[in-house]
């Protein structure tokens, strides 16, 4: 749904990784000038608790926020996902598999193409984690569409030695990498899944994605 939003001229697209960046980032939709739509995952309200100020605060839209530095891999996520990757990276270096930096990227629209870029080149591969459909999901054209060299793009900073490449769950290439999981309602991924998609998504591919069913 948010890929409908977001490919809307003008409009600007928030999506909350947690309380707390859901009175932020609402504060600072209420202030824009420009028309914003703010999705909640009521499950960022029911399973994850954070301190929240009751002083006024805002959170810029359009400025992604590193959640977790990491040197190996970079994983990126919106809204209640952003959960889901913390756990996974937290497990690959537990296994001493990867540290992976973990990015939330807070608003879908205006797209902080910056701080996902500088990170990817850092790590020189990445996967990207939502619930969007693994078919037109907001993913393949905006994030990891190679708009084109040498760092334009996410795709682009993972360098010539890593294409974009896509592998479903089989591992055959020509196709996205797709969860085929539901947990409870709606479509979402599991720390599991993740690491299932860092450690045997494929030799050589720099930038992945793990979506949703559809």
């Amino acid at each position: 749904m948010e890929a409908v939003f977001a490919h809307v001229p003008g409009l600007k697209v928030a999506i909350p990784a947690d309380p707390y960046e859901a009175k932020g980032l609402l504060a600072a939709a209420l202030a824009d000038p420009d028309p914003v739509v703010f999705f909640e995952p009521a499950r960022v309200y029911r399973a994850i608790k954070t301190e929240v100020p009751e002083e006024p605060y805002s959170i810029p839209l359009g400025k992604a926020r590193i959640v977790r530095e990491g040197s190996h891999l970079t994983l990126i996520a919106w809204g209640a996902q952003v959960r889901t990757v913390k756990d996974a990276a937290q497990e690959l270096e537990a296994e001493n598999v990867a540290q992976a930096e973990v990015i939330d990227v807070r608003t879908l629209s205006p797209f902080d193409f910056e701080t996902v870029i500088a990170s990817v080149s850092k790590t020189g591969r990445a996967i990207i984690v939502h619930e969007a459909p693994k078919t037109c999901g907001f993913w393949g054209g905006d994030i990891g569409g190679d708009h084109g060299a040498g760092g334009a793009s996410p795709a682009g900073a993972c360098g010539p030695d890593h294409r974009l490449r896509h592998y479903p769950a089989s591992g055959e290439a020509g196709r996205l990498l797709s969860a085929g999981r539901r947990e409870g309602r709606g479509r979402c991924q599991s720390a599991p899944r993740v690491l299932e998609g860092a450690v045997n998504g494929g030799d050589g591919d720099g930038l992945r994605s793990v979506a949703g069913t559809g």
